[in-house]
C-alpha cells in the first residue's frame, strides 16, 4: 500500500473503531421496554341461546340474540378487523341518522373480537333498527347496520 492510502486506512479503522460502540450502545438504549402484560381477566357475559338475527357488512358483524328465561334482547358485535380508532360506542337508533342525538348507548367496543351488551325488548311492531358506530374522537358516526327484525 502506498503511504496516503495507509493514512486513509488507519484514519478510517480509527473513526470506525470509535462509532461502531457508540451505534452498538445507541441501538441497546432504543430497545423498547417489554410491554405489562393484563394480569386481570375480564369476564365477558355468555351469549343467550336463541339468534333472533344477524347482520354485517365488511367491517362488523351484529347478532341479536334473547333468551328464554331473561327478559330482553343481547346485541353481539363482533369486529372482524381491528379498529382504528380508541374509543368506539355503539349507538341503538330507529332512524338513520349522522348523528347520535336521538340514539340510545349501548356500549363500548374496543380491538377486535366480540362484544356482548344487553339491551331491553324491542316492541315487536318494529321491522328494523340501525347500529351506529360513532368515533368520540371525531365525533362522528362511522360506520352503521341496519338489523332487520
Amino acid at each position: 500500500m502506498i503511504y496516503s492510502l495507509r493514512k486513509r486506512h488507519r484514519y478510517t479503522w480509527m473513526i470506525l473503531g470509535i462509532l461502531l460502540p457508540v451505534f452498538f450502545v445507541a441501538a441497546v438504549m432504543a430497545i423498547p421496554e417489554p410491554a405489562i402484560e393484563n394480569e386481570f381477566e375480564v369476564k365477558k357475559p355468555d351469549a343467550f341461546a336463541k339468534l333472533v338475527t344477524t347482520e354485517e357488512n365488511e367491517a362488523f358483524l351484529i347478532s341479536l340474540r334473547e333468551s328464554d328465561n331473561l327478559p330482553g334482547l343481547q346485541v353481539e358485535a363482533t369486529a372482524k378487523k381491528p379498529i382504528t380508532t380508541s374509543d368506539v360506542t355503539l349507538y341503538f337508533s330507529y332512524t338513520e341518522a349522522d348523528n347520535v342525538a336521538n340514539a340510545g348507548v349501548i356500549g363500548k367496543i374496543t380491538g377486535t373480537g366480540t362484544h356482548r351488551f344487553a339491551i331491553g325488548t324491542i316492541t315487536r311492531d318494529i321491522k328494523h333498527f340501525f347500529i351506529l358506530f360513532y368515533d368520540a374522537n371525531k365525533k362522528e358516526v362511522f360506520d352503521e347496520i341496519k338489523v332487520n327484525l
